[in-house]
């Protein structure tokens, strides 16, 4: 059992627990399987174990082949955190009235600014307020089919882009150092987000994998 073991340990590494769990159910049937046809060949049990684990295959290439089609362990974390935010949005009036409310008042005050004259401010604050609306406000839309959410995710990442080529205009490449340290954890977040929807059927989406 010690070389199944091995194994296994190799074949689950970076595997949700989850993922692992069935990992090692699914092999330890194969093997017991394997190890059954070896005994009743006529091997001795200590050398069927052997040929039941060399059955299984490489386990380096069980490994990637598992994680292609498995939640690994920092996609599930990104699940579990996205799940806790949305609890904690959900349940806190407060903070919900203020992430909807927000983008209305950085609107009011681009038009202030406006007012007075002040371009390049009411610009910004303009296009902090169509982002912040962009991110913040769909959470409560009813999103909940894979079209709307494809429509979604194309708004959102057409919103983002337009907005910080608008935003630094011509001067965009002297900063592309500060916008690619600013946009790495949403881009993070988004590529893991598209892995777990391609691993999880549908009905088990939560909410936030449809944005």
């Amino acid at each position: 059992m010690a070389t199944l073991d091995s194994w296994l340990n190799q074949a689950v590494r970076h595997l949700s627990k989850e993922s692992a769990d069935t990992v090692r159910c699914e092999i330890q049937e194969h093997y017991e399987a394997a190890r059954l046809d070896a005994l009743n060949s006529g091997i001795e049990p200590q050398q069927a174990d052997s040929v039941a684990v060399q059955a299984l295959g490489d386990p380096c290439v069980a490994n990637r082949q598992y994680r292609k089609v498995l939640l690994t362990s920092s996609e599930a974390k990104v699940l579990r955190q996205s799940n806790a935010e949305s609890r904690m949005i959900c349940s806190n009036k407060w903070l919900k009235w203020t992430l909807l409310s927000a983008p209305g008042t950085l609107l009011l005050l681009s038009v202030i600014f406006l007012a007075m004259h002040q371009i390049v401010l009411a610009r910004a604050l303009i296009l902090f307020g169509v982002l912040m609306a962009t991110f913040f406000v769909p959470p409560f839309f009813p999103i909940y089919s894979t079209v709307r959410g494809r429509v979604y995710r194309v708004i959102k990442w057409t919103v983002l882009i337009g907005g910080v080529l608008m935003l630094f205009g011509k001067d965009g490449w002297n900063w592309a150092w500060l916008n690619s340290c600013c946009l790495y954890p949403v881009f993070y977040m988004e590529w893991k987000r598209m892995l777990i929807r391609r691993k999880l059927p549908v009905k088990q989406w939560p909410r936030q994998l449809y944005l």
